[in-house]
């Protein structure tokens, strides 16, 4: 299925092999429990954005334009929310060029939290991997176990070390509403 802008605000959202195309703001996970497997998204700036427990697993995140792929918008310590990438490819969109210009994410809100975990990060990230966005802004961005051109993360700024990778099971109490079988 192919999706223009979208917004997603609701409990236990399952999306399998679906097509998420637009600009800025392509998908907005606002919130509630989601799941993103095989799908395709591709935008410019903040593309994927909103304050969901989002896990994207086995996708491609394709982005246009030098900017930042996500901006996740926690603003409480309480919420539990993150967006977690597993298994994915960052990559340029077809016909787009942008070596080392891309961001992983940036915070919408203050208290952000983003984890790319097994995934390939191609030659667009930037080295600083991350960038900043929200005045006084504390988010928590992770990578772990990543490979490709833009994974090495030596000159990072903004990150906290991750130990180990994110589990649904720590994201979500419940995961009993996924297909696990697609």
């Amino acid at each position: 299925m192919e999706v223009l802008p979208m917004t997603a605000n609701a409990e236990n959202l399952g999306f399998y092999g679906c097509k998420f195309l637009g600009n800025q703001d392509t998908l907005y996970a606002k919130s509630g429990a989601q799941y993103y497997k095989n799908c395709y998204i591709e935008g410019t700036t903040d593309f994927i954005f909103g304050n969901a427990a989002a896990w994207f697993e086995a996708s491609t995140i394709a982005a246009k334009k030098a900017s930042a792929i996500t901006a996740m918008s926690r603003t409480q310590a309480t919420e539990t929310t993150w967006y977690v990438f597993e298994k994915c490819s960052i990559v340029a969109a077809k016909g787009f060029s942008l070596k080392q210009s891309v961001f992983l994410g940036r915070p919408w809100r203050v208290l952000a939290r983003v984890i790319y975990q097994n995934s390939v990060l191609s030659d667009i990230i930037a080295p600083k991997g991350w960038t900043t966005m929200a005045e006084n802004a504390t988010p928590i961005f992770q990578e772990f176990n990543n490979s490709g051109a833009g994974s090495d993360i030596s000159k990072r700024l903004y990150t906290t070390k991750a130990t180990a990778a994110m589990t649904q099971s720590k994201l979500w109490k419940d995961s009993s509403w996924i297909d696990s079988t697609y």
